[in-house]
């Protein structure tokens, strides 16, 4: 059965004082004595749990371990100690002798002769060892496997993708919770180096965070053939990672390892990590990757804490999010000048702050946004990150040859991240090129199974295509993923304004407005202005239009919104005069001209069609 190191050293005190209790206490003095400071109740109550799960128990009515609240736990099955079996009758006694016959009605045991007292030590002697390969004391496991070539559980069929699930954060710290999640984004972005291995990304897998689905399960879900899980639990600047690999099908325990080091350390730690599971599942990888995954750097700890504090505040998405997590990554560059992914990460952080979904112009922070990404890359061209900021800093300014060739570079560096793949999908809907965009779309998919904004982002190519139908199932499967996920219903309000199914139309888009957040974003609020004049409710288009007038007295309102507004209420004239503002101000939004279904009553226009030329949008 397949125990990780807690469970297990719990069963072997348990076992020892079979019919006993032991206190939580004692549990703690025995097993708790390598000086890191974690949460002891969380730590033996997750262990004895698991270790219930793999013995088939249950707390409620228990065959094996009883728990006596407060106190501690007892062994109540039947154990029958394995002990060295006497030696044969008569062998060497005096002759005639009555071994074991009573004298005086005392039963006499004749003196153990010397061969016997060997057995007997040589029998401890092998059950201590068993003790201590069994719990792996000082990697003695390892050390000996290895010293007499004996290799650990071999994959019983060929594995080709595999699943990182969220490391647990052992610290219980929720201040922690980055730490964790940036360390199994790091696993991921390090096993995506391999270019035959097909990984599954963050936004999927993270979905699994503090569930307990079996591994068949999960692995069904996400379509691979193994998973990896773990801990990481991070005391000072002492960081110590426990992975397990597990072959999912038939499920099958292949390999499990710690690793600590000093967060100094961290990089060489991580790739110790892939290289181990690389190893272990037989993954050909070649010596480009090899030299990828490999090459470290030790890094200042206070610029890695912050760095991944940066991610962190990236994935929450809000402008105030955004805001922070561009203090954390200058922050980190200040603590070491020369850490390439901080860069690239700062890029990225201006980008979204002055993105879609901000009410914050992207011309705000261009220069910083483009600075940093070339900082990156002057430190490490081979990051995959620094291309992929640089590649949508040149999309935003209408740099389409420039844009192509930086997120195609980003995607060869990190074969199986999806980020760069929807992002390089998109660029290839709003070019024209739909059926390479489907080709990517589905990629993508392969890789973020359960990513509403992935089929969301193919339904949209597939519909330019022509191909409604299909269409329709993925943005029905998105939903479905994302029942909150704005974009969903947005992109169904859309389908249905085109098939004229307008009441169908209005309730998505009553749904959007319902999952937008408190900031509106103004660039949503012009796309569903568009769809409710297409859908027949000028009273709704009214209401936005209002809404965005009253906000661009006090803030920025893009002018594209403005333009979309004007457009749905068949206002060409005004429409225009917006959309030239946006060209003066690099309105981010204006990247949807060449496709866009909505302006579709302005393609005519001699000014409209100097617009694109002016975009260097290809012909």
């Amino acid at each position: 059965m397949r125990l990780q190191d807690k469970p297990l050293q719990i069963l072997a005190v348990l076992l020892e004082h079979a019919g006993e209790v032991v206190t939580r206490e004692e549990l703690r003095e025995r097993l708790w004595t390598d000086g890191i400071i974690v949460d002891f109740e969380h730590s033996i109550n997750t262990a004895v749990k698991r270790l219930r799960e793999a013995l088939g128990d249950v707390a409620e009515h228990p065959r094996y371990i009883e728990t006596l609240p407060r106190h501690g736990y007892r062994f109540i099955a039947p154990v029958e100690p394995l002990t060295p079996s006497l030696p044969p009758q008569g062998g060497g006694g005096p002759a005639g002798s009555d071994r074991g016959a009573s004298r005086g009605g005392v039963v006499y045991k004749p003196p153990l002769r010397r061969h016997w007292v060997v057995a007997t030590a040589g029998g401890l002697v092998v059950a201590v060892l068993a003790l201590l390969l069994s719990l792996n004391v000082g990697g003695l496991r390892e050390r000996l496997l290895t010293s007499v070539g004996v290799r650990r559980a071999a994959p019983s069929s060929k594995i080709e993708s595999i699943a990182v699930l969220p490391l647990e954060n052992l610290s219980r710290d929720p201040e922690q919770e980055y730490f964790a999640d940036g360390m199994t984004d790091e696993l991921i972005t390090d096993l995506a180096k391999i270019g035959s291995l097909r990984v599954i990304s963050r936004n999927s897998v993270m979905q699994y965070k503090r569930q307990h689905k079996p591994t068949p399960q999960i692995a069904q879900e996400l379509n691979v053939d193994a998973v990896v899980e773990g801990t990481v639990l991070r005391s000072g600047n002492r960081v110590r990672i426990s992975a397990q690999l597990i072959q999912a099908r038939p499920e099958k325990h292949l390999w499990a390892e710690s690793y600590e080091r000093d967060l100094r350390d961290i990089l060489s730690l991580q790739a110790e990590v892939t290289q181990s599971i690389a190893h272990e599942i037989r993954i050909s990888v070649t010596p480009a990757e090899r030299a990828r995954v490999s090459k470290t750097r030790p890094v200042v700890p206070e610029a890695y804490q912050l760095y991944l504090q940066g991610n962190f505040q990236n994935l929450q998405e809000s402008d105030r999010a955004y805001r922070r997590a561009i203090a954390d990554f200058q922050q980190a560059i200040q603590r070491d000048p020369s850490y390439a992914p901080a860069y690239a990460g700062l890029s990225m952080a201006y980008q979204e702050a002055g993105g879609w979904d901000t009410s914050i112009p992207f011309s705000t922070f261009h220069t910083q946004a483009r600075e940093a990404a070339l900082k990156a890359l002057e430190l490490d061209d081979n990051l995959a990150e620094a291309h992929i900021a640089l590649g949508r800093i040149e999309f935003y300014e209408w740099n389409w040859a420039g844009a192509d060739r930086e997120l195609r570079r980003g995607m060869e560096l990190n074969p199986t991240g999806t980020f760069a793949r929807i992002v390089y999908a998109n660029y290839l809907t709003l070019m024209g090129r739909f059926e390479e965009s489907i080709a990517v779309g589905k990629q993508t998919i392969e890789l973020d199974p359960l990513s509403p904004e992935a089929y969301n982002e193919l339904g949209w190519a597939l519909m330019f295509a022509g191909r409604d139908a299909e269409a329709l199932g993925h943005y029905e499967k998105g939903l479905e993923l994302g029942p909150r996920f704005a974009q969903s219903h947005w992109a169904l309000a859309d389908y249905y304004v085109r098939k004229g199914m307008s009441d169908e139309a209005v309730e998505h888009l009553r749904k959007t407005e319902s999952c937008l957040d408190e900031t509106r974003p103004p660039s949503w609020l012009g796309i569903l202005a568009h769809l409710y004049a297409r859908a027949g409710r000028r009273e709704d288009v009214l209401r936005i239009l209002r809404e965005l007038e009253r906000r661009a007295k006090t803030g920025y309102v893009s002018p594209t919104s403005l333009a979309r507004v004007h457009l749905g209420l068949g206002e060409k004239e005004k429409a225009l005069s917006f959309l030239e503002r946006a060209y003066e101000d690099r309105d981010i939004s204006l990247v949807l001209l060449k496709v866009d279904w909505g302006y579709d009553p302005l393609r005519s226009d001699s000014r409209f069609q100097d617009l694109l030329r002016r975009m260097n949008f290809p012909r």
